[in-house]
């Protein structure tokens, strides 16, 4: 089922559930990680061919990415 946020040029919004709600914060932290992936390590513009080479330039930029976090993580 598609959750989609709220119209505000249609008038009252009408308010979501509790699960739609948390289910909705959830969608938009994995696509904010995605598009963090994608933007940041320049996976949409991969120039390497085959699923063995785009597999280790996805695993390498996913280690890279953690690898920040636990940065962010431990620096507090």
């Amino acid at each position: 089922m598609a959750i989609i946020d709220a119209n505000k040029r249609r008038g009252d919004p009408v308010p979501m559930e509790k699960d739609r709600k948390r289910r909705y914060s959830q969608r938009t932290k994995a696509e904010r990680g995605n598009s963090s992936l994608k933007v940041q390590y320049c996976f949409s513009h991969l120039k390497v061919r085959g699923r063995a080479k785009v597999q280790l330039h996805l695993m390498s930029g996913v280690m890279s990415l953690f690898a920040d976090r636990l940065q962010h993580v431990f620096k507090t």
